[in-house]
């Protein structure tokens, strides 16, 4: 009987452990994650299945900004949902040079100055907030279309 209490007893410290074990996903997020937790419960065993879907590519913005000559417009922000690669594209008509500089977490990561249509990536984390800065150093009002995409793993 002792013996019996004293597996039990380890299988108790131990549950805690795998539990946290089974929930890190490594920070991958580039496939599907099954985890399985078995436990017995008054002797009956207990299966608990969780599948992890990462998400799919997604444009998580797409609008046009009205940037003044001389000016400088911020994107509204957007949150990665997972690991991987964040894009921008700046694209407007009418000629001229714009500088667009992609923050991550309010800090430059990223930037090109160029005639239209300007590309922008880095890599993501999830949970990380990103934003698009529109320098308009021209002599004309330009309606800026940004774009942000998210790109897993």
């Amino acid at each position: 009987m002792k013996d019996r209490w004293s597996i039990a007893w380890v299988m108790a410290c131990l549950l805690p452990a795998l539990l946290f074990l089974a929930a890190c996903d490594g920070g991958g997020g580039s496939s599907t994650t099954t985890v399985v937790v078995t436990n017995t419960v008054n002797g009956q065993p207990v299966v608990v299945t969780n599948t992890i879907t990462p998400p799919e590519p997604q444009t998580l913005q797409d609008r046009t900004y009205s940037v003044p000559a001389g000016a400088t417009v911020m994107s509204d922000a957007e949150t990665a949902p997972d690991d991987g690669t964040m894009f921008a594209t700046v694209d407007w008509s009418g000629g001229g040079q714009l500088q667009a500089d992609l923050f991550r977490n309010g800090a430059a990561v990223a930037a090109q100055l160029d005639n239209s249509p300007l590309n922008i990536s880095a890599v993501t984390d999830d949970g990380q907030t990103w934003t698009v800065r529109i320098i308009n150093s021209t002599p004309d009002n330009k309606n800026v279309n940004i774009t942000i995409r998210y790109a897993p793993e």
